[in-house]
């Protein structure tokens, strides 16, 4: 008798490990710019550059980009205007790795917890920044099932099988998407002469796994002040968006993958570029995404669940493993609202209103997720203060949201939330109303051990103890065996059970559980030719 066997792939997280840095320094500011009078806003994004993975440990190494918007003398006597800066801050960082983290693929992802910029004085500013390293390890193995036997008719070995249903992680990729899109000024607006500030932003992001590839859609948003190219105009500014079609080749991709993608910007860029009547009134958005790609494929196998011969001893060598299997995939919105007082009175008009979300507090409960979190929107506003015409004011609303779901508590669960879009409105003197929504992709696997068969031979085979077993039982049940279970414990086959007790459903099949106190007339299976 042989063992056939097939192997099914499988790709999951081993291991995961958190660490906070903080990152701290001074910068000058450049002799070109003026005196700082205030700060305004402030900017920050973290990146990862390379992973080196030791014996016993990870080599980090990444960068953090900030900008700085703040207020300083213009050439014009008495007059303020804002003045862009940017800077940067190198960092390495050694992370030991546990033995699950030391094999598989290991990944780095920084996250920015708290970003300070203030000024020291009119020429130094100080930032500091608290980075979260997040490192994962994915392992991938190949695990073994017995899928048959190859044993002669003679043998009389039966065979018992039931269906698996798993899920194959068939796509892992990491890949960065470059997304250029055009802006053009609505008319009525002055010509650029030059930018001064600009945020650039992802909304509406959706991906789609097609035969051809991965399809990302999405909203490029941009916001600019500049200066006019006219002297003697005031500083303008203009918030506008381009939607996007991405495709992105991945190797194994079809209709039929379920994918699961997160996406963490790398660097981002607006530059104003000339129409076609050479006016400055075009701008050119460009933004590199770092993405994280996994595709999912369900799937069905018909694995051994049992092997018995009725007159020879079989011996049987299994393990547990553990497969995932998908449960829901899921993208559920969450809408955020909250209002916002200038103490002083002085806001006089909105210029316009950013946000990030984070995730603090994960619950899986029995009817679904809960997600707890905050949303930190920044507004910006023209006041009636002189010495400081443009402000910006920080608030941190929270946010509880459940994704409703019927999994278990048993699940393991990957989130990501995005802002699909944010606004602020004045509702009074020195009052705003901010409104935000907020995007949130799930998907939840759940842990499954099966019983994998990975050897199955016969024992020494003694005749006269098989001789030995009664040729006829009258068998009581007991209510809890299947037919599966009572042929195999009585040396005979169920397909004997049957054609001896008509009395039995006419389609019962090997799981059929015979009811408490039925009886059963047994007959004992032929010896096995030649024993």
């Amino acid at each position: 008798m042989k063992l056939e066997s097939e192997e099914i792939f499988q790709s999951g997280l081993r291991y995961t490990k958190e660490l906070q840095i903080t990152l701290d320094d001074d910068f000058n500011v450049p002799d070109s710019k003026p005196d700082i009078e205030s700060v305004v806003k402030d900017w920050g994004n973290v990146y990862i550059d390379s992973v080196k993975v030791n014996d016993t440990s990870a080599d980090v190494k990444g960068n953090l980009d900030f900008a700085l918007l703040y207020s300083g003398k213009s050439s014009v006597p008495g007059e303020i205007t804002p003045v862009k800066m940017t800077g940067g801050i190198n960092f390495s960082e050694t992370i030991n790795l546990s033995e699950d983290g030391k094999q598989g693929n290991v990944s780095c992802v920084a996250s920015i917890e708290d970003l300070t910029i203030k000024s020291i004085n009119s020429r130094k500013i100080s930032v500091r920044a608290i980075v979260t390293l997040t490192m994962s390890c994915f392992g991938e193995e190949w695990k073994s099932f017995g899928c048959n036997v190859d044993a002669v008719p003679e043998d009389n070995v039966q065979v018992k099988e039931k269906k698996l249903s798993y899920t194959e992680m068939c796509v892992n990729l990491k890949d960065n998407l470059r997304v250029r899109q055009s802006l053009s000024l609505p008319q009525g607006k002055p010509n650029i002469g030059e930018l001064l500030w600009e945020d650039l932003s992802v909304r509406n992001l959706n991906s789609r796994m097609t035969d051809e590839g991965l399809v990302i859609t999405g909203d490029l948003t941009a916001f600019v002040m500049y200066q006019p190219d006219t002297e003697g105009q005031k500083v303008q500014w203009y918030e506008g968006g381009s939607a996007f079609e991405e495709k992105l080749d991945v190797s194994g991709a079809s209709q039929d993958v379920i994918s699961f993608v997160k996406y963490h910007t790398v660097s981002c860029n607006v530059e104003p570029k000339a129409n076609y009547d050479g006016e400055m009134r075009d701008l050119n958005m460009e933004m590199v995404l770092e993405l994280d790609v996994r595709g999912f494929l369900d799937k069905e196998k018909n694995i051994l669940e049992d092997v018995y011969c009725p007159s020879r001893k079989v011996a049987l060598n299994s393990e547990d493993v553990e497969l995932s299997r998908l449960v829901i995939r899921n993208n559920s919105r969450c809408k955020v609202a909250s209002r916002i007082n200038v103490n002083d009175g002085s806001m006089l008009q909105i210029i316009n209103c950013t946000g990030d979300a984070h995730i603090d507090y994960i619950n899986v409960e029995d009817d679904g997720i809960m997600v707890e979190g905050v949303l930190i929107a920044n507004v910006m506003y023209v006041t009636s203060i002189d010495s400081s015409p443009i402000r910006s004011v920080q608030e941190t609303i929270p946010f509880s949201h459940k994704i409703t779901m019927n999994v278990g508590t048993e699940t393991h669960n990957s989130l990501e939330i995005s802002l699909e879009s944010i606004s602020a409105v004045m509702t009074g003197s020195g009052e705003a109303e901010i409104k935000g929504t907020l995007s949130i992709d799930a998907i939840c696997f759940e842990k499954q051990k099966v019983k994998a068969i990975t050897d199955c031979q016969y024992e020494d085979f003694n005749q006269e103890e098989y001789l030995s077993f009664p040729e006829i039982v009258c068998y009581i049940a007991n209510g809890r065996d299947s037919l599966w279970t009572v042929a195999r414990d009585n040396h005979t086959t169920v397909d004997i059970i049957r054609q001896e007790n008509k009395k039995l459903p006419e389609h019962c099949d090997y799981d059929y559980v015979v009811p408490a106190k039925e009886k059963l007339l047994i007959l004992k299976a032929p010896v096995v030719a030649g024993d």
